[in-house]
């Protein structure tokens, strides 16, 4: 038989088999996604948001995508440049309206604001979007664990005008 394959020795094989793999790598949307996250998690926000860009650009699926563009907004939003992050949020829910991620972040900045009307006005949102929010585990978790979402938990009645539970009661179930 004897491909081209078999007449290589060791070192050079792997890097004929790394070379296919990182090809394949390229253009799927998943790997360039979780490289992103990577990224992300690491602090290097530049390159996480452009491989953010490549995955959206790769997928056909406008939810993929959006939460590919809220995850940039995140990444802004964690540099601390709101106005940029609320940018990304919106754009992901131009793609797709119910995006949790581009609806909790757009929350997520007005809380970091302290603005309690506009933290109200895009609570509604979410609530008009997703009407079983309750059920919504991203919903859920981000309002009762994440930092981002103190200001609404902690400053009093804010919780019960922006969702219309209080905050006991939604952890009570």
């Amino acid at each position: 038989g004897g491909g081209a394959g078999e007449r290589l020795v060791g070192g050079e094989r792997r890097v004929l088999l790394r070379a296919r793999r990182d090809a394949g790598w390229e253009s799927d949307p998943d790997a360039r996604l979780h490289a992103a996250i990577g990224l992300h998690y690491k602090g290097l926000y530049d390159e996480a948001r452009a491989e953010y860009a490549a995955a959206a650009e790769r997928s056909a699926s406008p939810s993929f995508q959006a939460t590919c563009v809220a995850n940039a907004g995140a990444a802004w939003y964690e540099q601390g440049d709101f106005d940029q992050a609320l940018e990304q949020f919106e754009k992901s829910l131009e793609v797709d309206p119910l995006n949790e991620f581009g609806l909790m972040g757009a929350v997520a900045v007005a809380a970091e604001r302290r603005d309690a009307e506009e933290v109200v006005r895009l609570s509604a949102r979410v609530r008009e979007r997703w009407p079983a929010w309750q059920g919504r585990t991203v919903i859920v978790q981000l309002l009762t664990t994440d930092r981002s979402y103190r200001f609404l938990r902690k400053t009093p009645g804010l919780f019960e005008r922006a969702f219309g539970v209080s905050l006991d009661a939604l952890l009570a179930g």
